[in-house]
């Protein structure tokens, strides 16, 4: 039996969520290589408008200290809706787990608004891998469920097509 240890280049894993070595049983011979997937990426998280600084600060802060990855920082618009109020939409990169659990923690932590986007129905595949599909949304203030908001997409940002209060 022999054991090969293969070597790679600096930074072959960064930026992944799964970086390190994996093992593998081939033909009596251990081999490691680099699994390597990519982060997720996003704008269809949005803050109440006037609190999205302090709410940016205090998730990336908790990500880092709790080793999480996640990381988000502001667009640049706004998202206004009749029921909830205006919301800043805001960017992040990281694991969906934990992006989830951030966005909905800040609300009840900073007791403010938020809307945390991202989920899509089943019903037609080729729609969603197009960008015509919509987008479903909750919207949580002080970390509880106030009502449900459908996205849509108009000139490359996120708008609220419809609302509903829980």
């Amino acid at each position: 039996m022999a054991i090969y240890l293969a070597t790679f280049p600096p930074n072959n894993c960064h930026n992944s969520s799964a970086s390190g070595l994996a093992l593998n049983w081939t033909n009596n011979v251990y081999m490691f290589w680099c699994i390597r997937t990519k982060l997720a990426q996003s704008d269809n998280f949005a803050i109440e408008k006037g609190k999205a600084e302090k709410a940016i600060t205090w998730m990336n802060n908790y990500a880092t200290t709790r080793n999480k990855k996640f990381h988000a920082e502001l667009i640049g618009y706004t998202l206004s809706t009749v029921n909830f109020g205006t919301f800043e939409v805001i960017t992040w990169e990281g694991e969906w787990s934990a992006a989830r659990h951030i966005i909905v923690k800040v609300s009840s932590k900073l007791n403010m608004k938020i809307i945390e986007a991202g989920y899509h129905s089943k019903s037609n595949i080729l729609e969603s891998f197009l960008g015509l599909g919509k987008e479903y949304g909750k919207v949580y203030s002080g970390g509880v469920l106030t009502g449900n908001i459908i996205l849509g997409i108009k000139k490359g940002k996120i708008i609220a097509d419809s609302e509903k209060l829980v």
